[in-house]
């Protein structure tokens, strides 16, 4: 197993990512900016498989009061995605269209620009966030990926049953997801 682990390590690309989210609520994009960018990793598995981690900064945004507000809560998150990824090589490779999953845990650092004031241990646990994601992508002369994918998120803004946390009562959130677009320079 190890050696079947460094086999394929030998072939592994390191990259640079990024992308833009856009919420599914009535929200002005000019308003609310939400993106992400950070290091990725995508380790080939064989038959079409590959597994990409990747760490994070990943901004998000809700609108406050009532639904036709433009005051914005931000939140800045570092966050480990892991995708599996699926497709068939066309062209000899330079051409890949693929379909993914990922799980992610993340971890809440700022809100509206500011550090998350963390007052005792059980703060810690409120600032969690964690949720997955299905997509599609290409990948084009093994070195560029470009990526759509629905993500939900149930961590720190909404519970696990869709229902907004106590603490964030005051906000407009009605999908405690966002579609995602981005891409990958792989090395």
């Amino acid at each position: 197993m190890v050696a079947a682990l460094i086999a394929t390590s030998a072939f592994a690309k390191v990259g640079l990512t990024g992308g833009i989210s856009l919420s599914p609520n009535k929200v002005d994009f000019k308003e609310i900016q939400q993106w992400h960018a950070g290091l990725t990793w995508e380790i080939p598995l064989g038959i079409g498989f590959s597994i990409q981690p990747s760490l994070l900064y990943a901004s998000k945004a809700g609108l406050a009061g009532d639904p036709g507000s433009v005051e914005a809560f931000k939140m800045g998150y570092v966050q480990l995605p892991v995708q599996l990824l699926w497709g068939p090589d066309i062209a000899a490779g330079n051409f890949k269209p693929y379909i993914f999953v990922e799980p992610f845990v993340g971890y809440n650092l700022t809100q509206n620009g500011q550090w998350v004031d963390v007052k005792n241990v059980t703060d810690v646990g409120k600032l969690f966030d964690w949720g997955g994601g299905l997509g599609i992508g290409i990948k084009v002369f093994k070195h560029l990926q470009i990526t759509a994918k629905y993500v939900w998120s149930f961590g720190n803004i909404v519970n696990a049953d869709g229902t907004v946390n106590p603490q964030y009562k005051n906000f407009d959130i009605k999908s405690p997801g966002a579609l995602t677009f981005g891409a990958a320079i792989l090395f």
